[in-house]
């Protein structure tokens, strides 16, 4: 990397980092000691971690780096203030393509109730959560049994989900449809009311956010950064624990004023995360990251000339 970053001549190293990204940590080092400005995002809730960044710190010396810091949401900005004090934290959101995404409106008819959510089958992402809300939603007075969901992902907890399912007394209520492309998702959220997502370790929620920009409600979790784009109570829910989801899940499942109000709230996408947006984003926080480590970014302005 060390070669690679000495050869191209760059502008600007955007190293996008989770905790566990050697190579991401690598480029923005290697940048740093290179005089290359950086551009350091985090995708991930550092607040567990705050321990282990600040004890990497002497060794690593990353509060001290010549880069710009931003995260993928409020949550995660929030999250590096404090480990920055004094430094200017950026927010640099992930983006979708609206184009690829159908917009409808969906409330329930007499054909049920369609849930849908789209994840890793990891441990993080808390999979088995999703089938215990069905199995209360589904026992909830006056839901009735014309509720399905429909769970799309692959992973290592897959055939366990499946003989949950069967424990819990969903299986009839659940379809696993393994992995999908993108069409393929696209037409699994096309086919459903609502899109649940129960992890509370999502930094950002790019499977919520192609949901609403599918134009549907999104039932998720407080902790993370879904409030970039879910608005509690006019598209979506945002809840404190997965009790409250359930019950969340189930008001909506009864029909009512309720579903009628997110459908409505949820045609209206967030077009502040179309890419052409997050591009011109991305591209400003290379400028100013020039501007501040001294990259000669004057003589590139107006010249039409790309940034490497």
């Amino acid at each position: 990397m060390r070669e690679v970053l000495d050869a191209g001549g760059y502008d600007v190293v955007h190293a996008h980092a989770s905790i566990g990204s050697p190579a991401a940590w690598t480029g923005a080092y290697l940048g740093t000691r290179s005089g290359i400005p950086v551009v350091l995002t985090y995708h991930s809730i550092l607040s567990r971690y705050r321990l282990l960044l600040r004890g990497a710190d002497p060794f690593l010396g990353w509060r001290r780096w010549r880069a710009i810091h931003s995260g993928v949401s409020e949550v995660v900005a929030r999250d590096l203030r404090r480990l920055l004090p004094g430094h200017p934290v950026e927010i640099l959101p992930n983006g979708v393509d609206p184009d690829e995404w159908i917009v409808r409106p969906r409330v329930p008819g007499a054909d049920g109730f369609r849930m849908v959510s789209v994840l890793r089958l990891t441990r993080k992402k808390r999979p088995a959560v999703l089938l215990r809300i069905l199995r209360d939603v589904l026992a909830y007075p006056g839901v009735g049994g014309n509720v399905h969901l429909t769970v799309v992902g692959d992973g290592p907890l897959g055939p366990s989900l499946k003989r949950l399912a069967h424990r819990l007394g969903v299986s009839g209520h659940v379809t696993f449809t393994g992995a999908l492309d993108r069409p393929g998702v696209a037409r699994a959220l096309d086919q459903a009311h609502l899109f649940v997502m129960p992890s509370i370790m999502e930094s950002f929620g790019i499977a919520a956010l192609e949901a609403r920009m599918s134009g549907l409600p999104v039932v998720g979790r407080s902790e993370g950064g879904m409030d970039s784009f879910v608005r509690h109570g006019v598209d979506g829910f945002l809840v404190d624990d997965d009790a409250e989801m359930s019950a969340a899940v189930a008001r909506l499942v009864t029909g009512g004023r309720a579903m009628e109000e997110l459908v409505a709230g949820a045609s209206d996408v967030p077009s502040h995360l179309r890419w052409s947006r997050v591009a011109e984003a991305h591209e400003d926080l290379y400028r100013r990251a020039m501007e501040r480590f001294g990259r000669g970014v004057s003589s590139l302005r107006g010249s039409g000339e790309p940034l490497a």
